[in-house]
C-alpha cells in the first residue's frame, strides 16, 4: 500500500477531481445527445444561422444560432463516442475509458 502523503495528496486533490469532472462530462453529454434525440428536436431546431429567441437579447446572454446548437451537440456526441470506446474521430480504439472513470470518481453528476 502506498502511504505517501505526496501520492494521498495528489490523488485526493486532482485525481479524483479529474475523474469526477470527466464523469460530469460524459452523463451531461450523453443526457443531451439522449434528449436531442427523444425530443425529435431536429424537427425545430434548424442547422442554420437563424437565432433561437431564448430571451438572450434582453438578459445580457450571449444569442445562439441553430448552427452552434447542432455544433455543441456534435461535440458532445464526439465526447460520447471517446468515453465509450476510446475512441477520437479517425483514430485507433484504446476501449472504453468510462469505467477507469467510473472505477475513481465519487462525485460526478450530470450538470443538465
Amino acid at each position: 500500500m502506498n502511504e505517501n502523503p505526496q501520492a494521498i495528496l495528489f490523488c485526493n486533490n486532482l485525481i479524483r477531481r479529474m475523474a469526477d469532472e470527466y464523469g460530469s462530462e460524459y452523463m451531461g453529454s450523453k443526457k443531451l445527445v439522449l434528449a436531442w434525440a427523444a425530443q425529435g428536436l431536429a424537427n425545430v431546431i434548424a442547422n442554420d444561422d437563424a437565432i433561437i429567441d431564448d430571451g438572450a437579447a434582453v438578459d445580457g446572454r450571449p444569442q445562439i444560432t441553430g448552427q452552434q446548437v447542432y455544433a455543441l451537440l456534435s461535440i458532445a456526441q464526439s465526447l460520447v463516442n471517446f468515453y465509450e470506446t476510446g475512441q477520437l474521430s479517425g483514430g485507433s480504439t484504446s476501449g472504453a475509458l468510462i469505467p477507469t472513470v467510473v472505477s475513481i470518481s465519487v462525485n460526478a453528476q450530470s450538470p443538465i
